[in-house]
């Protein structure tokens, strides 16, 4: 296997093995067993767990950016636009779950700045984009009374509800109750938007 191939297959292996036991308890000893590598080999690769850490952090949200390009907001609404973004963004949870309950916990441990403030801006980012969805809407006079921020933190708080209270992603319930959670947010958009629009 080509190094850089190797490299990749290395980072797969640690990124799930850090979204099951998360990146603390997840030993260099662990890594190199599962790769099945030597750990001399591990620090050849990398240099050291810190720097395999956040290499699999920037490639996975650099990943999830990359995905936001199959988004089509083009000749839609604002309101539109905002039922698109949130529902593909639920769709990207469900998608990469234990990867995102690993950021979250990794944001929760703060133990790694740089880590940290790489996934504060992922998520700062995705807020912006609806932000300025919902801008846009005040701009052409579709959207009037909406206060943004709030707006903001109530899809923030549905959305934490699924990276936090949801089970196994194959269980035929899981997929249920994804399916009511967009259910629900697109019943409190729509009123939302309906209220500011009188």
């Amino acid at each position: 296997m080509k190094a850089n191939n190797k490299k990749i297959a290395i980072l797969d292996i640690a990124e799930d093995l850090f979204c099951s036991y998360g990146s603390k308890n997840t030993t260099v000893r662990l890594i190199s067993k599962k790769a099945k590598i030597s750990p001399a080999m591990l620090n050849y690769y990398f240099g050291s767990k810190g720097n395999l850490s956040l290499l699999i952090f920037e490639r996975k949200i650099k990943q999830l950016k990359g995905r936001q390009k199959e988004l089509d907001l083009k000749n839609k609404t604002a309101i539109e636009q905002t039922l698109v973004y949130t529902n593909f963004y639920i769709d990207l949870i469900v998608e990469h779950l234990p990867f995102y309950r690993l950021m979250m916990k990794e944001k929760l441990l703060n133990e790694n700045e740089i880590i940290v403030n790489l996934i504060d801006s992922y998520f700062k980012s995705n807020m912006e984009t609806l932000r300025n969805v919902l801008n846009k809407g005040r701009n052409e006079k579709e959207i009037k009374q909406l206060n943004n921020d709030s707006f903001v933190m109530i899809v923030s708080g549905l959305l934490a509800n699924i990276i936090f209270k949801t089970d196994n992603v194959q269980d035929v319930l899981y997929h249920k109750n994804v399916k009511q959670i967009k259910k629900q947010l697109h019943e409190v958009l729509v009123v939302l938007f309906v209220i500011t629009l009188k």
